[in-house]
């Protein structure tokens, strides 16, 4: 049976491919997705243990026993391959994601898959995933800054922001030296070509029948701009963003012990309830208003940017034989 790992980058088409492989009948999907789908101890495993927890912490024996099971499942139900996908792998920077590398995530999650797993990297063109991930953090963490100044903030900020997501040939050499089996698939390629995802699981051992959906594609962009409108003049865009990022293993500990966490856990309910209203707001007032996002860059941003990730590209081309030209990615 093959192991598949799939390891984002986010808004690329990630929960579109999760829900894609949960309805594979060759799959077994361990996780991770949306986490109504998946297992708790599975999420406790990944999101909290693989993701978050330092060296010194980490349950090296419940994470293994935990994925000794998911594949023990899969092999007793005849899958062709087990399929674990969490696009935040390679996020290291916000929330509350900073404190493993992005290169001990992949050594921990070889220790319990083994190191012929097959990868699928999926890479978009760099400013296109930016501005995906700016509207992302406007929609659900209360981001008050315009598109310029969230760029001005990252070019600041450096590594240190999701810049770092934007180093692709790192990430890719990183994955590959865990992970020899890796296969590097583009965004713009699986919208233009949907067959290229048929190939390339083909290749990582799982016959992929289904297509794409659409699932998760975001807000509208005027619902966007309402709730940046509403951002600016709220509460909810003080406080930190990591504030309102319990995962669901979190909020269930918060539950577990009202006495402890009673009085947090009304909190954290509070700004999740005002964030609900917010976003409903900014629907209706978007189904009329006809509001647009100012997102253009002024030329030192952009010449910034594409200078940042131009020899990243360029290696990412030489090393591992990926077309960018084809879709304008800077070089």
């Amino acid at each position: 049976m093959h192991r598949i790992l799939h390891v984002g980058l986010p808004k690329c088409l990630s929960t579109s491919l999760q829900a894609l492989f949960r309805a594979e009948p060759g799959a077994h999907f361990i996780g991770v997705g949306p986490s109504k789908h998946v297992h708790p101890d599975v999420l406790h495993a990944v999101q909290t243990q693989v993701l978050r927890t330092q060296a010194p912490y980490y349950d090296a024996g419940l994470v293994g026993a935990v994925f000794q099971r998911e594949l023990d499942r899969a092999r007793s139900a005849g899958a062709q391959a087990a399929v674990l996908s969490d696009e935040a792998l390679p996020v290291t920077v916000g929330q509350g994601l900073g404190s493993v590398s992005f290169g001990d995530r992949l050594l921990r999650l070889r220790d319990v898959l083994g190191e012929d797993t097959g990868v699928l990297l999926v890479l978009r063109h760099p400013l296109q995933l930016l501005r995906s991930l700016y509207r992302y953090w406007v929609v659900h963490y209360g981001l008050a800054l315009n598109y310029r100044l969230y760029v001005q903030h990252l070019l600041v900020k450096g590594a240190a922001s999701h810049l770092a997501l934007l180093d692709y040939w790192a990430l890719a050499q990183q994955t590959r030296l865990v992970f020899p089996a890796l296969r590097i698939v583009l965004f713009e390629e699986l919208v233009e070509r949907p067959e290229t995802l048929r190939g390339a699981m083909g290749a990582l051992g799982l016959e992929v029948a289904g297509a794409l959906g659409k699932e998760n594609a975001g807000e509208p962009e005027a619902v966007v701009a309402e709730m940046l409108r509403l951002n600016r003049g709220a509460t909810l865009a003080a406080a930190p963003h990591d504030f309102n990022d319990y995962t669901p293993i979190e909020m269930r500990q918060l539950q577990a012990a009202p006495t402890l966490y009673g009085e947090l856990l009304g909190e954290a309910t509070r700004r999740i309830t005002l964030h609900q209203a917010q976003l409903l707001a900014a629907r209706s007032m978007a189904q009329t208003s006809g509001a647009e996002l100012d997102e253009e860059l002024g030329d030192s941003e952009r010449d910034l940017l594409n200078e940042r990730v131009a020899t990243s590209n360029g290696l990412l081309r030489r090393d591992f034989g990926v077309d960018l030209e084809r879709y304008g990615y800077p070089l």
